[in-house]
């Protein structure tokens, strides 16, 4: 009998590890850089954001949607939505042998704000003993403000309106002046830096402004959102409600060689370094 129950006793505590080690590699993993898969694509990547409600409080849709051409052994779309440059919205889905993620969500708000958001579609590929990956970004913004002819109603101004485009600006350099005084009291020499907020992230890769061979940006960028998940929405998940957290803000240096990552979190400042790859490593 004794015998039986210290079987059981085991049994049961080695199944538990199992399950945390291989929970706790899924949690640490996902997002990790392989070499890009030009044999995969994504058929479709859509991000918005809309205004579904008129009256205060108004109510925003926030949506995204992926999909692959082919199942894939991971999915992964990681996904950030900011307010008035404050983190409001975070989501992280995965999904084994799948080749699409959706999630729709209304969010209520009460002020005039400026939501912008990023999403980062990943896929992990097993072909044989070989694994790849594909990555592709979107974003999506939206203006809503008081409607001055109804004080109980607001109107959105979507992206690319001469309004809309106003506001972005004012926030932007609201933004740059903010970083670049913590980046002064880090002693990080701005002036060595092209400097810009991660939500603009994607307009500077599909305009080709990251300056750097094809290959090349494919592999930072895609270890610039490993690095952030590990680093910035994993820490923010694990919180039991949404801290404070800024949009992080990346300087890329002008030599070409690293850049930073600067953000904060219930006002604690943190700085990642990511060193670019040589010839010799990329890929590897």
């Amino acid at each position: 009998m004794y015998r039986l129950s210290f079987v059981l006793l085991f049994t049961l505590f080695f199944s538990f590890l199992l399950y945390y080690i291989f929970e706790d590699n899924k949690t640490n993993y996902t997002l990790k850089y392989f070499p890009f898969d030009e044999n995969v694509q994504f058929e479709n990547v859509e991000h918005s954001i809309q205004l579904i409600n008129r009256d205060v409080p108004y109510t925003i849709l926030w949506e995204n949607y992926t999909i692959t051409d082919i199942p894939l052994y991971l999915r992964q779309d990681v996904s950030l939505l900011y307010a008035n440059n404050s983190l409001i919205g975070i989501r992280s889905i995965w999904k084994e042998n799948e080749d699409e993620i959706e999630f729709k969500e209304q969010i209520p708000y009460q002020k005039e704000a400026l939501f912008q958001a990023i999403s980062y579609a990943y896929g992990e590929h097993h072909d044989n003993e070989e694994i790849s990956s594909i990555y592709q970004m979107s974003d999506a913004s939206l203006y809503v403000k008081q409607d001055s002819h109804h004080k109980l109603r607001v109107k959105a101004f979507q992206n690319n309106t001469f309004y809309a485009n106003q506001i972005l600006d004012i926030f932007r350099n609201s933004l740059y002046k903010e970083y670049e005084d913590l980046a002064e009291k880090l002693h990080i020499q701005v002036k060595n830096y092209e400097m810009f907020p991660l939500i603009y992230l994607h307009k500077h890769y599909i305009h080709n402004n990251l300056l750097l061979p094809k290959e090349h940006k494919r592999q930072i960028i895609a270890q610039l959102w490993e690095g952030l998940y590990q680093n910035y929405i994993l820490p923010i998940l694990s919180e039991e409600s949404m801290p404070e957290a800024s949009i992080p803000f990346i300087l890329q240096a002008k030599d070409n060689s690293h850049l930073l990552v600067l953000y904060k979190i219930n006002g604690k400042p943190y700085k990642l370094i990511q060193q670019y790859p040589n010839q010799n490593e990329l890929n590897h």
